[in-house]
């Protein structure tokens, strides 16, 4: 549980210093990045925990299989920021709060009250992250003259 989270939080700070990079043509508001290098920041604390844990566990990261789902994402969209902002923060780090209560729950019932606190404080971070992403994304809609709703609907649909 926890080596998939530190490879969660490994690609979160690969994707957030992608956006920073691959939409920096776009000339958007200095904000834009510093949000975006706050989140690879809060992602490398969080894969930092992460790998401390494992390591007082016995384990280092790379010693069990992970998934592709957060790059799957960034592929997706690589070249529409409206989609990024859709698919990465507003979906996916979405997902992963719902995800990280029950794997709190998770290794509470396991005993494992210190990486539950970790994964709690992991969480409770990431809900900012998620309202970066619906922030951005509604400014871009605005500028856009478009719904945000309908607009993140159709993104999604699309990828």
């Amino acid at each position: 549980m926890l080596h998939n989270l530190a490879h969660i939080e490994l690609n979160a700070i690969d994707l957030a210093w992608d956006t920073v990079a691959r939409f920096s043509h776009l000339r958007l508001p200095p904000g834009f990045y510093k949000d975006f290098a706050r989140v690879a920041d809060d992602e490398s604390r969080h894969f930092g925990w992460c790998i401390q844990r494992l390591a007082e566990l016995g384990f280092e990261y790379g010693d069990m299989v992970a998934h592709d789902l957060l790059w799957e994402g960034a592929q997706g969209s690589a070249g529409d920021l409206g989609a990024r902002l859709a698919i990465v923060p507003m979906s996916q780090e979405a997902r992963g709060l719902d995800a990280g209560k029950r794997l709190v729950e998770r290794l509470v019932g396991a005993g494992d009250q210190r990486s539950a606190s970790i994964v709690a404080v992991i969480a409770t971070e990431e809900k900012a992250h998620v309202a970066l992403g619906v922030v951005w994304f509604s400014r871009l809609c605005v500028a856009m003259g478009v719904d945000p709703p309908s607009s993140f609907r159709a993104w999604l649909a699309a990828l």
